[in-house]
C-alpha cells in the first residue's frame, strides 16, 4: 500500500513540476510570433518602397 501511495505521489510531483517548466517556453513562442509579425511588416515595407524622397 505504501509503495502504490509513493509511485502516485511522484507521479503527481512529476507532473505538476512538468507543466510549471513548460510555462516560460509558451511565453518564449509567443514573443517569437510577435517579432516574426513586426519583421514581416518591416519587409513588406522594404519591398514596397518606389524610391521617392522621404521626410
Amino acid at each position: 500500500m505504501i509503495v502504490i501511495l509513493i509511485a502516485l505521489l511522484s507521479f503527481i510531483v512529476g507532473f505538476w513540476c512538468g507543466i510549471v517548466k513548460e510555462t516560460p517556453v509558451r511565453a518564449r513562442n509567443k514573443m517569437k510570433l510577435e517579432l516574426q509579425e513586426d519583421l514581416k511588416q518591416e519587409y513588406e515595407n522594404f519591398l514596397s518602397y518606389d524610391g521617392t524622397e522621404q521626410n
